[in-house]
């Protein structure tokens, strides 16, 4: 199983208009089909396709046999016929032009004769409603004993087919040309603002007598360390929460960093013991951002949840200060000040070699998490 590859028929070939890097739907896919001959052809049919389809392939270890697994959804199938009849191309080059208008949804018809359950990650084609989003072009491939595969490809195909009659002991010869393009689903048209930022506190509890100010930079004895064990509720605690919000949606292009924003407050259930303010410094030293991507795919009964981890930031040299209140104050926002991008992730190593956009599909499914 693999993608559908560029490729270029003897003398068929695609002269797209103003060809695009990403079409979204709305956008208008135009050009000629070219024949270029060296000999006359007779041609009884010219005609191209736009498809878009998903497929997966599983291998399933079982004993000495590996069984193979795989699983497909047809999302819209369109063909315009150019030409048909009986002609004559001679010697030269030839064109026919065609139109298309990038869909916004999959074709029910497509879909209704599939069989897919829907569970807690895929869609579904059960009954009569189907969601009709159509994922953007993906390729996923898992590296290992399994060397499972999943993608979704958009694709224009061209076929030219010889005249009817003209050979009684075989069927009419196809050439057949293909043209991949990579699709992604509608963007915000502006930067968004909203970024839906997700909330996460952690309680942090420090008991040490370093909290003394007659204490600090120096080392402890041993009867002070023994007063841990025999005297643990004289000993100085200091308890606050940290809290992080970071976002659940994020923009690949967008101008501004990616917003992360960090505040120490003072844990109000429990009692800050035998120290007196000013509080403690709390000094963030070292910092790691990844983005989380998890791919899910399945074929036949089967399925499979993989992840990985793509380093967006990280830095062990840090001196930054975060000033416990009672409240929170003002958070920090280190996605600012450190310069967090999507641009900044290193690719290609344990994830894809690029960011696809989130989606959920009838075999597949893509999301992100930042952590």
């Amino acid at each position: 199983m693999g993608r559908t590859p560029a490729t270029n028929s003897t003398g068929l070939s695609f002269d797209i208009d103003r060809p695009r890097g990403i079409y979204r739907p709305g956008d208008i896919i135009s050009g000629h089909i070219m024949l270029d001959t060296n000999a006359d052809v007779h041609i009884g049919n010219v005609s191209v396709s736009f498809w878009a389809r998903s497929k997966v392939k599983m291998l399933q270890s079982a004993g000495q046999s590996v069984p193979v697994h795989r699983g497909r959804t047809l999302f819209f199938h369109t063909t315009e016929t150019l030409y048909e009849g009986q002609y004559t191309h001679k010697a030269g080059s030839s064109g026919w032009p065609f139109h298309f208008v990038v869909p916004a949804q999959a074709d029910p018809t497509c879909l209704s004769g599939q069989k897919s359950k829907g569970n807690g990650y895929f869609r579904s084609t059960e009954g009569n409603q189907f969601d009709l989003t159509l994922p953007p072009t993906m390729y996923h491939f898992r590296n290992g004993p399994a060397n499972n595969e999943c993608f979704v490809e958009y694709v224009l195909e061209a076929r030219v087919t010889e005249a009817e009659d003209l050979h009684r002991t075989r069927s009419p010869k196809v050439n057949k040309s293909t043209y991949p393009i990579v699709f992604h689903p509608s963007s915000t048209p502006k930067p968004i603002e909203e970024y839906n930022l997700l909330t996460k506190n952690q309680l942090f509890s420090i008991t040490t007598m370093r909290l003394l100010p007659q204490y600090t930079g120096t080392m402890l004895r041993i009867r002070d360390r023994a007063r841990s064990i025999f005297r643990p509720r004289s000993m100085p605690r200091f308890s606050f929460i940290l809290t992080v919000q970071s976002p659940t949606i994020i923009q690949l292009f967008h101008p501004d960093p990616i917003p992360f924003l960090i505040s120490v407050t003072l844990d109000p259930s429990s009692e800050n013991r035998n120290i007196a303010e000013p509080y403690p410094e709390i000094v963030l030293r070292s910092l790691k951002v990844d983005l989380r991507s998890w791919v899910g795919y399945r074929a036949d009964q089967y399925s499979e949840l993989t992840w990985a981890s793509t380093p967006i930031h990280a830095c062990n040299m840090l001196n930054q200060v975060l000033a416990p209140t009672e409240d929170g104050g003002a958070p920090l926002n280190i996605g600012t000040l450190y310069n967090f991008r999507l641009g900044n992730a290193i690719l290609g190593s344990q994830a894809d070699s690029q960011l696809y956009p989130t989606f959920t599909s009838y075999d597949i499914v893509r999301k992100y998490l930042l952590t």
